[in-house]
């Protein structure tokens, strides 16, 4: 791989990676990194740059309207907007426990069907909606079978179903089966 400027890259840890097309982007402890197969190393994304107001991020999630929503070790949810421009800053949004997250350690955030994204870490799994900006914390007192998790322990299969790891086994669940309706 051609690091170009980027050698930082090398003694860097990599937590996560999405492709794009050609587009790779990896999450890692000193920030995010764009990356194609031809060209190497093309950004660096951290909080040194203006980038990022946090630059340890442990996964990552790209929703359907292209924004990225990044888990960090203890600077919360982050709406992240790259900008592709080097002559611009991205643009970002740092949601914490001061907006209602059980923890700022998060360790995953998955998409599902019903605009909400699910997030665990250090405390419970928790269930953001986008559109509202509403937070639910699930933790062992609604059945959880603990409420630590791990940071490499998470999946989520094709049909939408979430595996969480932490201290006492696996928890599997479905966004569909947490899905309210609105009675008018």
């Amino acid at each position: 791989m051609k690091y170009n400027e980027f050698d930082i890259l090398k003694n860097t840890s990599v937590n996560t990676l999405k492709r794009q097309g050609d587009t790779i982007w990896l999450a890692t402890n000193k920030g995010i990194f764009l990356i194609t197969d031809t060209e190497g190393v093309l950004r660096h994304f951290s909080q040194t740059s203006g980038d990022l107001p946090f630059d340890f991020i442990q996964h990552m999630h790209i929703d359907e309207e292209g924004v990225f929503w990044l888990a960090s070790k203890g600077g919360g949810l982050i709406r992240w907007q790259p900008s592709l421009n080097k002559n611009e800053h991205s643009t970002f949004k740092k949601i914490t426990i001061n907006e209602g997250l059980s923890h700022n350690y998060l360790y995953s955030v998955y998409g599902d069907a019903y605009n909400n994204l699910w997030i665990s870490s250090d405390y419970g799994i928790m269930k953001f909606d986008k559109k509202t900006k509403q937070i639910q914390t699930f933790t062992t007192n609604d059945g959880l079978l603990h409420n630590e998790f791990n940071f490499t322990a998470h999946y989520q299969a094709k049909d939408g179903t979430l595996y969480f790891g932490g201290l006492g086994g696996l928890i599997a669940l479905h966004p569909k089966d947490f899905k309210t309706e609105i009675v008018n």
